[in-house]
């Protein structure tokens, strides 16, 4: 009878933890999610107290608007293409093909995993300021070079296009290290080349990470805000545009944007998974063969492929070179001059002395982060 007892005080509890939560989940999905969609339709259809369409036509009919919408979605999709070339690219030479010094390339590949968002464009804007060591180099070679050239579209497709394979690390790495490496020895047998093994076996089996890694990718540089506001000037994206039309107060502009942006996204999302449930994707075996490492047996394009290797990693790296050299210098000596020419702690000192200059902004990001990780396990 005490045991009877004992379980059924047990039910309670279970079922009323899984009511509490529920009710938890609920409210934060009714008032995180669902409220601010329900105002951003209230603020596009219902401007004026009742239903219309006046804002959407006005906002579509802007010459400006357009090119925004326009740009956006240029910039997204060139951004997927280039990324897609730039992490294929990036698992050949880590895992694919034996390449020397492959562990610290992939470490330098790692990068755009730790430097984001605003420190990435402050790096960037170190590097290619008018002063920087690399324009005053090649303006010395050039006279007419333009050393303001780190601005408008082709400076934004730059943070995009390298900095931007977050997603192809984590995912398309990963998938394409659990490859079965006896299906390419198969293939290889029967007298493909080792890029043709690659593209006619390992390919296939990792396109559906490919597929995820591309959605993701599209639907970050749509929501890109960094570098557009930072080194878009005349070149600008929804995300920025958005950001402008709040500040300036036309939100009911602002939430058409936002509308706009999201459609655009489920509707790559919808596309990509038609895509993938039309393909056929599998790599199985009993005993699962690692991957073995292959040598490039042709001299001169192993010499390339080393070479666009050494260059990648370049890339990565001097962004983080430039913000560490940079951070011991004052803001005088990084707007005008080429390289620092006297370094100091100053600038650690007079940050970490003041708990509101860093201590605290780095204790509500690490609150934040953590906070943000635990709602969405649960919520997923």
């Amino acid at each position: 009878m005490s045991e009877k007892r004992r379980w059924s005080a047990y039910r309670v509890l279970k079922t009323s933890a899984f009511v509490l939560a529920f009710v938890v989940i609920c409210w934060f999905v009714v008032a995180f999610m669902v409220n601010p969609l329900i105002s951003v339709f209230r603020k596009a259809f219902f401007a004026k107290g009742q239903f219309s369409f006046e804002n959407i036509s006005k906002v579509l009919s802007s010459q400006s608007i357009q090119k925004t919408i326009w740009n956006t979605l240029l910039m997204s999709a060139l951004t997927v293409v280039a990324v897609n070339i730039v992490g294929l690219f990036q698992i050949l030479v880590t895992e694919f093909f034996d390449i020397k010094g492959s562990t610290f390339a992939r470490l330098c590949f790692f990068v755009p995993l730790v430097l984001t968002s605003i420190s990435l464009v402050t790096g960037l804007q170190f590097l290619f300021n008018e002063y920087s060591v690399i324009n005053t180099f090649i303006g010395n070679l050039i006279l007419s070079f333009n050393r303001g050239w780190f601005e408008g579209f082709w400076a934004v497709f730059y943070v995009h296009a390298f900095f931007f394979n977050s997603y192809f690390i984590l995912f398309v790495r990963t998938t394409f290290k659990k490859i079965d490496f006896s299906t390419i020895e198969a293939a290889k047998s029967l007298g493909a080349h080792n890029m043709t093994a690659f593209l006619r076996v390992g390919v296939p089996v990792i396109l559906p990470s490919i597929l995820s890694a591309s959605v993701l990718t599209f639907i970050t540089a749509l929501a890109s805000n960094a570098a557009p506001i930072m080194l878009g000037g005349d070149f600008q994206m929804l995300n920025s545009r958005i950001t402008l039309l709040n500040q300036s107060g036309k939100r009911d502009m602002a939430a058409i944007l936002a509308l706009i942006l999201g459609v655009i996204s489920i509707a790559f999302m919808l596309l990509s998974n038609w895509i993938e449930k039309r393909g056929n994707y599998v790599s199985t075996s009993k005993v699962t063969t690692k991957i073995r490492k292959i040598h490039i047996k042709n001299p001169v394009l192993n010499v390339i492929v080393h070479i666009l290797t050494y260059l990648r990693c370049l890339v990565y790296a001097i962004p983080v070179v430039a913000i560490t050299l940079y951070s011991f210098t004052d803001a005088d000596t990084i707007l005008t001059k080429a390289m620092p020419t006297h370094l100091t702690f100053d600038n650690y000192i007079r940050v970490f002395s003041s708990s509101t200059s860093a201590i605290v902004p780095m204790r509500n990001s690490f609150l934040i982060g953590a906070m943000s990780t635990a709602i969405a396990l649960v919520l997923g």
